[in-house]
């Protein structure tokens, strides 16, 4: 739903292809063409667009705007993105080892723990088991694949850590 179109198209947004975004999603999820899809679109920080499409659960009730959801494996480009930002800017180094940024992630194998082992699931940290930075790595770093530990990325681009260097 385009939220106010006059404003949207003062910011030189063409709002048919909104429109057409709209029906397309709504489509999609009538045919079954796609699983639940919400969207909101922002331009120079003003949200003109946004839409929730299909059910919230398979056979449940419609998806509310307002629905919080785990959005996993889309964010990767984003968070991978960031990560290549964060390093060009000089406050990360990929190659930094992760007690770095969190002092009481120390125990065996956890020294060879870098960021990039975060980037490329391969850090042994397994957070399908509700990670504790006391608990064992599922694997030494660098072995083997792991899902999920991008989670400790954003925490560090969040500035969760006052370990991140600042230029």
């Amino acid at each position: 739903m385009i939220i106010d179109s006059v404003q949207a198209k003062t910011l030189g947004v063409n709002t048919d292809r909104l429109a057409y975004l709209d029906r397309f999603l709504a489509k999609a999820a009538v045919n079954g063409l796609s699983d639940s899809t919400a969207i909101c679109v922002a331009r120079k920080g003003v949200e003109i667009f946004h839409g929730a499409y299909g059910p919230a659960s398979p056979g449940g009730p419609p998806l509310p705007l307002d629905m919080i959801t785990e959005i996993a494996s889309s964010t990767k480009p984003v968070v991978a993105t960031l990560a290549m930002m964060l390093q060009e800017d000089g406050l990360i180094d990929l190659t930094d080892q992760l007690d770095q940024y969190y002092p009481d992630f120390v125990g065996e194998d956890k020294d060879g723990v870098c960021l990039h082992h975060l980037l490329t699931h391969t850090s042994g940290l397994d957070d399908d088991l509700g990670y504790d930075y006391s608990d064992a790595l599922h694997g030494a770093p660098g072995t083997g694949k792991t899902y999920h530990s991008i989670r400790h990325v954003i925490a560090i681009a969040e500035g969760k850590s006052l370990a991140i260097r600042h230029k």
